[in-house]
């Protein structure tokens, strides 16, 4: 999350247990809503318009969606979701937010796409689901809302077709650990957050909005579950997939550090000079 500020108790599990966190979460990003509709990051009025919000490493790497159906987990005000719609996919997209739900059915209706949209906590979204599906896809910003890899990888596997696979883009674990003020003139990157957390996730302020959206949602508390590399795959072949690939890259969606300069595409890069590492992963894994 760009612009986290760490709170006085940064690192535990402020406000209780895992569900006082996810509720806590639930009302931040209600409270976005409103303004990030309006944000030049997501461009409402382009997509409408007819513009496609999907971005260049997803899009080459699903590929063709035309007649599968499509499961998007955490799908914010469904701008992706219905960008996939557009490419012949029959989709849902599931998201905690209802106000965002809320949204992303007003914009589904604008657009004449025919989606189905589900206001739930992942975790417990599955009896409103009709699988099988032939894709389940996450991207940009969603994995660290969820607290156990193990608990999504058994839900991806459970609505898997036979042969279907799940595709996630996101930044970077190492990404997600630097410090967001970062920038060339400090030299060294440094470490300001987990790697990897447990239980307890970070618990953070939130400002500085990733969308430029400063006025929405002030000094409400996020709760953010780092989760590596390592813990992300195991949990996903332990559920039975098989990972086709893991690559790694050095572009993220978003401006997480001050000082990433911008690449082609809408997207950001570490600037030349520095040492470099990545800034985003991408990983599809299929179900025999």
């Amino acid at each position: 999350m760009t612009g986290r500020q760490p709170d006085n108790d940064a690192g535990s599990e402020t406000g209780g247990e895992t569900g006082q966190a996810i509720s806590a979460n639930r009302t931040l990003w209600d409270g976005l809503v409103d303004d990030h509709l309006k944000a030049p990051l997501y461009d409402v009025a382009g997509f409408l318009a007819g513009a496609d919000r999907l971005g260049p490493i997803e899009s080459r790497e699903v590929g063709d969606v035309a007649g599968k159906r499509l499961l998007h987990l955490l799908c914010r005000f469904g701008l992706d979701t219905l960008c996939w719609a557009r490419r012949g996919a029959t989709v849902t997209g599931v998201d905690i937010a209802p106000k965002a739900i809320a949204a992303a059915r007003d914009l589904a209706r604008q657009s004449n796409l025919a989606a189905t949209f589900i206001a739930s906590d992942v975790r417990t979204c599955q009896p409103h689901l009709t699988p099988p599906y032939d894709i389940v896809f996450m991207s940009w910003g969603a994995l660290c809302w969820l607290p156990d890899m193990d608990e999504l990888a058994r839900l991806v596997a459970a609505n898997l077709a036979p042969g279907g696979v799940f595709y996630v883009v996101d930044g970077h674990p190492m990404a997600g650990a630097a410090d967001e003020d970062w920038s060339p003139a400090d030299g060294v990157v440094r470490l300001k957050w987990n790697y990897q957390t447990g239980r307890r996730p970070d618990t953070a302020i939130w400002n500085n909005d990733y969308a430029g959206s400063n006025s929405a949602a002030p000094g409400l508390p996020a709760h953010e579950w780092a989760h590596g590399l390592g813990r992300i795959v195991t949990a996903l072949t332990a559920a039975g997939l098989v990972i086709d690939f893991l690559h790694e890259h050095d572009v993220a969606a978003w401006r997480c550090m001050r000082g990433l300069e911008p690449a082609t595409d809408h997207m950001w890069r570490l600037p030349a000079g520095v040492a470099q590492m990545p800034l985003s992963f991408s990983l599809l894994a299929r179900k025999p």
